[in-house]
């Protein structure tokens, strides 16, 4: 395998990347966000399952000094087993660390980046990058990820590359096979150490019955499907999925793009053909799942995080099925998101003592308020 250029991968000028295609979609809902990440290990060091406690904090706190005397100011570093519970879990919970990193007491940390906007220019719009960190010490030394909104899956790649050469060769050596490419923790990361995919919203298959076929599908072509939980979660509440490459070997990271991108296409179109076949054959079905979900958030008292986001999803869905209406919405509604997430909650509010019971009465109130600014269009 050949080892990787960085300057041919964040070269502006190429027009073969795929753009964000989401424009196309009848219901450009369905795609959530994008995400890319990169798995890497450093050379010569036994990976983070292999090192004590000691030769963790040992990696981190080597990668930190590194950062800080190269000057380089995009980035922002933390050590997480210091933090108090809810600090450490508030970051799980905006998507900047992983379960599995949390898991483990000793030796971790986070550098929050802050991208070069100029990777925007092509896109000719604002680029909104809520996350773009590395995790130090999950199951590779280095987990490069970012997370933006839409379907651009090239910029999300290209921002995750540009943290990833930010440190190569002046910061950190990654551990490189000629033959195999970036050497990984998990074989399923082997080679290019690429994932790269899309959180999707799944409604209309779900409600047909294709879903189930749908996601086998991709299955057979290389993609695996998780729940919004990521690894190792198989509940979509909301039939939302987080759906990526499943293997990064033996194919270059351009052909892993385009290929993912591609296929994440035509499942966005299998879910459009789902919606406006069921809204022409079948409406009762979208009617009756829009309204008794619109019946449930005006009503309940306690939810789960998970039911939350499941009322939210069919009031997203209903919206653009044109069955629901909302006035002088001040935000993108796919923003608007009361689900009350534990940590995060507790200290936005002060609450540090507040309790589940408090949480979830709480995440029912702001649920009902929001769906009682909706008008049914037609029933």
């Amino acid at each position: 395998m050949t080892r990787r250029t960085h300057t041919d991968n964040l070269d502006e000028s190429r027009q073969e990347f795929p753009d964000d295609w989401t424009g196309e979609l009848l219901f450009p809902g369905i795609v959530h966000c994008v995400r890319a990440r990169i798995a890497r290990n450093l050379a010569g060091i036994p990976f983070p399952d292999r090192l004590s406690a000691d030769g963790r904090r040992s990696v981190r706190d080597s990668l930190f000094r590194h950062v800080a005397e190269s000057g380089d100011a995009r980035w922002k570093t933390q050590s997480i087993e210091a933090l108090e519970p809810d600090d450490r879990l508030r970051l799980q919970e905006e998507s900047l660390v992983t379960p599995d990193l949390l898991k483990r007491e000793e030796g971790i940390g986070l550098m929050v980046f802050s991208p070069d906007r100029r990777l925007g220019r092509r896109t000719k719009r604002t680029v909104d990058v809520p996350v773009a960190s590395a995790m130090v010490n999950e199951e590779d030394h280095l987990r490069f990820q970012c997370v933006i909104p839409g379907g651009d899956l090239s910029l999300a790649w290209q921002i995750a590359f540009e943290m990833e050469s930010a440190l190569d060769g002046a910061v950190a050596e990654y551990a490189y096979d000629a033959t195999y490419g970036y050497l990984t923790s998990c074989p399923s990361n082997l080679g290019t150490g690429l994932r790269v995919g899309m959180m999707m919203q799944l409604t209309g298959l779900w409600l047909s019955g294709d879903l189930d076929a749908a996601l086998r599908g991709l299955d057979r072509l290389g993609l695996e499907a998780r729940g919004i939980h990521g690894e190792d979660s198989q509940d979509a509440p909301g039939a939302i999925y987080q759906i990526s490459n499943a293997e990064t070997l033996g194919e270059p990271e351009e052909d892993i793009l385009f290929r993912v991108s591609d296929l994440l296409r035509e499942l966005a179109r299998q879910e459009e053909d789902a919606r406006v076949r069921l809204a022409e054959g079948n409406p009762r079905v979208l009617e009756d799942f829009v309204l008794r979900s619109v019946a449930i958030g005006r009503s309940a008292r306690i939810l789960s995080v998970d039911e939350a986001v499941s009322l939210h999803a069919a009031g997203v869905f209903g919206l653009e099925m044109g069955l629901l209406g909302i006035p002088d919405m001040p935000t993108p509604f796919g923003r608007m998101r009361p689900f009350c997430l534990p940590a995060t909650t507790r200290l936005e509010l002060g609450r540090p003592d507040m309790s589940d019971d408090e949480l979830s009465a709480l995440r029912a109130d702001r649920i009902r308020a929001l769906f009682e600014l909706f008008a049914t269009a037609s029933t």
